[in-house]
C-alpha cells in the first residue's frame, strides 16, 4: 500500500485556488498513479456532474424502498439516449441536454426520435 498526492489548481474568473488531494493506492509508478486519478475525475465530471446539473439529482427526495435506485437507473438511461441524439438534428440548432429534455416534453415527434433513434 502506498500513499500519493495530487496538487490541483482551479481558476474561477481571477481567483486561483490550489489544493492537495491524498490517495491510498497500490500503484507505485507516478505515471500510472496520475492516469488513475485522471480517470477517476473524468468519470466524476462526465457522469455525476451532468446528473447533478441536468437532472438535479442531489435535490431528489425519493428515499423509500428501491425508488432512489430505480430513478437513478432511469436518469442514466435518459442521459445516454439524449447523448445519442445528434446535436444539430432538430431545426439546425445546437441543443443542450436541458433543452433536449424540454423539447421532448412538448414535442412528441422529438421524443419519439430520442426514444427510438429514428
Amino acid at each position: 500500500m502506498a500513499m500519493g498526492w495530487i496538487r490541483s489548481t482551479r481558476t474561477v474568473k481571477v481567483v486561483i485556488t490550489t489544493g492537495l488531494r491524498y490517495y491510498l493506492t497500490t500503484l507505485t509508478e507516478a505515471g500510472e498513479f496520475a492516469r488513475s486519478v485522471r480517470s477517476h475525475w473524468g468519470i466524476e465530471n462526465k457522469l455525476h456532474w451532468v446528473l447533478d446539473v441536468a437532472f438535479r439529482e442531489d435535490y431528489a427526495r425519493n428515499r423509500k424502498d428501491h425508488c432512489a435506485a430505480n430513478l437513478a437507473i432511469i436518469r442514466k438511461i435518459t442521459l445516454n439516449l439524449l447523448r445519442l441524439e445528434p446535436i444539430e438534428r432538430y431545426r439546425k440548432q445546437k441543443l443542450s441536454l436541458n433543452r433536449k429534455r424540454l423539447y421532448a416534453s412538448y414535442k412528441p415527434e422529438f421524443l419519439l426520435k430520442i426514444l427510438f433513434n429514428l
